[in-house]
């Protein structure tokens, strides 16, 4: 049943590529793309009304009141300035997305150790806890909700970020 239903997903998407991909269809504006849902019979059906603005619709748990359902996942932009500080395009960043219920932010290293990529924002130094303050001030200014994602990359990361030291891991 499952397999049935993949398959005709990707008839479904295929489809959909084909249309695209027809003369003049590059001068024309895109068609639409909605969530919807596979039938028992595996075809795409269109969502009602109702689940088009469920994920609009006020959401709480615990003291946290968010305006949507929409959750922005994690995403590392590598953007981080100086001694991994998160700078202006990190603020920019994620206010401009502050309409969604709630941000996730890209994964910030714990301690100096902790760094897997290049330019990415620690929360380990008082500067990043500077940059971290002006990111969050201006989500909440702007009417959203953010969270932090704490981070260690462990034993992934490379020397070459660590000042020369070997990656710690837990064994």
């Amino acid at each position: 049943m499952a397999h049935e239903k993949t398959v005709s997903f990707a008839r479904a998407t295929t489809a959909v590529r084909r249309s695209m991909d027809k003369p003049g269809a590059g001068s024309k504006k895109p068609a639409p793309i909605f969530i919807g849902s596979l039938s028992t019979s595996g075809a795409m059906t269109s969502p009602s009304p109702a689940a088009e603005q469920s994920i609009l619709t006020p959401y709480s748990f615990g003291n946290l009141a968010l305006k949507n359902r929409m959750v922005m996942a994690p995403m590392t932009r590598c953007r981080a300035v100086g001694a991994n500080v998160p700078g202006p395009l990190a603020v920019t960043y994620y206010t401009q997305r502050a309409s969604a219920g709630l941000i996730i932010t890209e994964g910030s290293q714990v301690d100096p150790m902790g760094a897997g990529f290049v330019r990415t924002p620690g929360i380990y130094a008082r500067e990043q806890v500077e940059g971290w303050t002006e990111v969050t001030q201006a989500v909440h200014d702007a009417g959203g909700k953010i969270f932090l994602q704490l981070w260690h990359v462990g034993r992934m990361s490379h020397p070459d970020l660590l000042g020369g030291e070997v990656p710690v891991a837990p064994s």
